[in-house]
């Protein structure tokens, strides 16, 4: 199998760095795909691409106050592929080729905001959401969207920081991963404390 990315992006600053804008289009293209036919059979013969535009914003509110947004579209196709459901299954006869490609939801966005305060704290949050994604390629199951909420505390120094990381804080139920025809359940609420120091 083989892999190529091709990604063009331009980043503008204003306001004496205070507003950042970034874009970029990218294809990243798989060739020599592992593909299955109807009776088993492994060829290294398909073709997949996930094509897509980023968009982002950074803004200073105030010199302790920063905001992040960030907008990602994909899409995600089987261009050539042999696969096709295996008889008696309930994907009997139906190819992927020309399919969307499973575990790539369509739309990605999220929002963050970090406030600094007492000279060596920082507290942030934030929301992320995802489209729906089919689990597999043939596009007959898929997994719900999700909009989750995460948050941040750190404390820094020259030297260190130790951060608490929060995750999932409403402890919503929703899957992390949809591919193979399997979906993960995300972990619930999640505390992650991280010490990073430097020499």
């Amino acid at each position: 199998e083989k892999k190529r990315s091709i990604e063009v992006g331009a980043k503008l600053d204003y306001l004496d760095g205070n507003l950042s804008l970034s874009t970029a289009i990218f294809r990243v293209e798989k060739t020599n795909a592992r593909t299955t036919d109807s009776t088993g059979f492994v060829t290294l013969d398909g073709d997949v691409r996930v094509q897509g535009v980023e968009l982002g914003v950074v803004g200073r509110i105030t010199p302790a106050l920063q905001v992040m947004v960030g907008y990602t579209f994909l899409e995600g196709k089987v261009i050539k592929s042999n696969d096709v459901g295996a008889v008696g299954g309930a994907d009997a006869g139906i190819r992927t080729e020309g399919k969307t490609l499973n575990n790539t939801p369509r739309n990605n966005a999220s929002l963050w905001t970090a406030y600094s305060f007492l000279g060596n704290w920082e507290a942030g949050g934030g929301l992320v959401y995802s489209s729906r994604r089919y689990v597999n390629n043939f596009e007959s199951a898929e997994v719900d969207g999700y909009t989750r909420a995460d948050a941040t505390l750190a404390y820094k120094q020259k030297t260190y920081d130790v951060r608490l990381n929060l995750q999932n804080l409403t402890d919503k139920k929703y899957f992390e991963v949809a591919s193979s025809g399997r979906a993960t359940p995300v972990r619930g609420r999640t505390a992650i404390v991280t010490v990073a120091y430097r020499f």
